[in-house]
Parts: C-alpha cells; structure tokens; sequence
C-alpha cells in the first residue's frame, strides 16, 4: 500500500516520511506556518532553502516576527 505524502510524493511506509513545521504565508502575504509530511529529498530542499524549523516555539517567533 502506498502512502501519498504532503509534498505529493509517494512513500511505502509512514516512517519514509518527515513530519516538518515550515515557513508559509497567507492569502494576505502575512506570515503563516505549514506542519507537513514530507519525503527526505523534499526535507533537504527545505532545509536548504531555510524554510524548515527546528521546534514549534522557533516557528511560533517567526511568525509573529519576534
């Protein structure tokens, strides 16, 4: 059985995914964050674009821009 991951990629297990807390926005352009489930090449991508954080207090900060 195959799973269909947030990134839409597909997976065959639930642990070839990674729950991540992400950089978004809104319809408004304001600050948002995005909890997904993620493949491993799609979590690099992230992590090199500095989109990815490390904990929900760090995304809770940048989201209201503390």
């Amino acid at each position: 059985m195959s799973i269909i991951l947030s990134c839409l990629h597909e997976v065959e297990n639930t642990y070839d995914g990674h729950t991540i807390i992400t950089k978004n926005y809104d319809r408004k352009s304001r600050r948002a964050i995005s909890y997904m489930s993620v493949c491993t090449k799609c979590k690099l991508q992230y992590v090199t674009d500095d989109a990815i954080f490390a904990n929900e207090d760090e995304a809770i900060n940048w989201m209201f821009g503390e």
